[in-house]
């Protein structure tokens, strides 16, 4: 592998891994997408494992400086907001954006399907967590995942998907799927604390509680096995 190819590899590993920290620890943003992503060739043997990355980056990519200063401001509960906060449709293109990221990742390992779909859910909670602080939600938004009851819909696709791998798979990635699925979890919880049948429909209380033990067993599961 050359040095050229190595380096960008290498940028595109630092650029996700701080993304995820400047989400999670609410930091800023030094790296910008300024080098050209890892090529795929016939004869590099990790072609596999380099088009999950890809998606990987893809789903990072779009959570520039400007988001990450409005995250930290609300998150923080700061009294300067961001002179111009995400609006409506910004937040809905950006939802869209994760929902498409993934389009068939069948072929990848397991290890890499399980982070990828984890870390799209909880991409998508955290944009539902700004949209809470910077614009109204309904139970009936046009754009489903700026609706109060999106959480449920993001838990109720990562349990199917993780429900699917062996507990193997999670030996790899552990500690980072344990906390994003807290904070998927936690924005859940926060949902069927509201108790308003309308937000969670077509599915009930009860089902909707269900997802969320779901999770916690998942967890426990990861946590009791050492993976």
């Amino acid at each position: 592998m050359s040095v050229a190819r190595e380096a960008r590899r290498a940028f595109w590993v630092l650029f996700v891994t701080e993304r995820a920290f400047a989400i999670q620890r609410h930091k800023t943003l030094a790296l910008h997408s300024t080098v050209d992503l890892p090529h795929l060739g016939p004869l590099l043997g990790d072609s596999e494992i380099l088009h999950g990355f890809l998606d990987l980056i893809s789903l990072f990519r779009p959570f520039d400086a400007e988001f990450i200063t409005a995250w930290n401001s609300y998150a923080e509960r700061q009294t300067i907001k961001p002179a111009r906060p995400p609006d409506h449709e910004q937040l809905c293109q950006l939802q869209r954006s994760l929902s498409n990221c993934l389009a068939d990742v069948s072929a990848y390992p397991e290890s890499q399907q399980a982070e990828l779909f984890v870390t799209c859910g909880w991409l998508k909670t955290v944009v539902w967590q700004l949209c809470l602080s910077v614009t109204t939600l309904t139970s009936t938004d046009y754009c489903e995942s700026m609706s109060l009851g999106y959480p449920l819909s993001i838990a109720q696709d990562i349990v199917l998907v993780l429900k699917l791998l062996p507990q193997k798979t999670f030996a790899v990635n552990r500690v980072s799927i344990l906390e994003k699925l807290s904070q998927v979890g936690s924005s859940l919880a926060d949902v069927l604390s509201l108790n308003t049948p309308a937000i969670l429909r077509p599915m009930t209380l009860d089902a909707s509680t269900d997802i969320l033990m779901e999770i916690i067993k998942i967890a426990k599961k990861m946590l009791g096995a050492g993976c």
